[in-house]
């Protein structure tokens, strides 16, 4: 499944070298993460929080789970999370990270979506096929709802990775200096 995401950039990978120690930057990186779930559900009300940092997540001495903090009226809401690992060698730390652009709850959303319109189409075929004076060109509008259906959350999602990576390149080197 991982392979299939990948190829279509829905899971990105970022990998960044920093001359610096592990437990240092781990400090760092607590700092401006605060505690919470990952999830795209897990706060509701967390737009209305007075906190500073931009990210939550969970953050230990040997890697990290983020995302970004929904904030108030932000037209590009995100539900990308990151997960990484740090490795220090000698005056090197390398963090690897592997950014996910599907949410969980986006995938519910998606099996759920697929669930709809497969019902709805078993539901035209039945009526078109009880009543000979059916519209015909209601099965026609199907085909592209479900493709706009689709595609929308599959284009937010591949821009959710190419933006959290700007921003982890960017956050990363912040938090370095």
């Amino acid at each position: 499944m991982d392979n299939l995401l990948e190829k279509y950039k829905l899971i990105g990978y970022h990998t960044t070298e920093l001359e610096m120690d592990k437990m240092e930057f781990s400090k760092r990186l607590r700092k401006v993460v605060d505690e919470g779930s990952t999830g795209a559900i897990g706060n509701p009300f967390e737009a209305f929080s007075s906190s500073e940092n931009d990210f939550i997540g969970k953050v230990t001495s040997e890697g990290f789970e983020i995302r970004r903090r929904r904030k108030m009226f932000e037209p590009n809401f995100s539900m990308a999370y990151v997960t990484g690992k740090f490795v220090q060698n000698r005056d090197c730390l390398t963090i690897t990270s592997k950014i996910h652009g599907i949410g969980k709850s986006l995938k519910i959303f998606i099996i759920a979506i697929t669930g709809f319109y497969l019902l709805f189409a078993i539901m035209i075929l039945l009526v078109s096929t009880a009543n000979s004076d059916f519209p015909f060109y209601m099965a026609l509008f199907l085909i592209p709802h479900a493709a706009l259906m689709f595609w929308i959350p599959f284009f937010m999602a591949r821009y959710a990775v190419r933006r959290m990576k700007k921003e982890l390149e960017r956050e990363f080197h912040y938090l370095a200096r």
